[in-house]
């Protein structure tokens, strides 16, 4: 069967721990053809990065 790919787009500014909740949802998705797509801001962005 041919799946659709889906991407998702999350966009936040200063939203660290959100984004964070967000992607590892986003992880836990059994759908083969996903992709997430992350716009963030804020300087904070990057220290939360590391811990997904």
């Amino acid at each position: 069967m041919n799946q659709t790919k889906v991407s998702i787009l999350l966009h936040a500014w200063k939203e660290g721990s959100k984004i964070i909740r967000a992607i590892k949802s986003f992880l836990t998705l059994t759908y083969p053809k996903a992709e997430l797509i992350v716009v963030a801001g804020g300087n904070e962005i990057y220290k939360m990065a590391k811990k997904v």
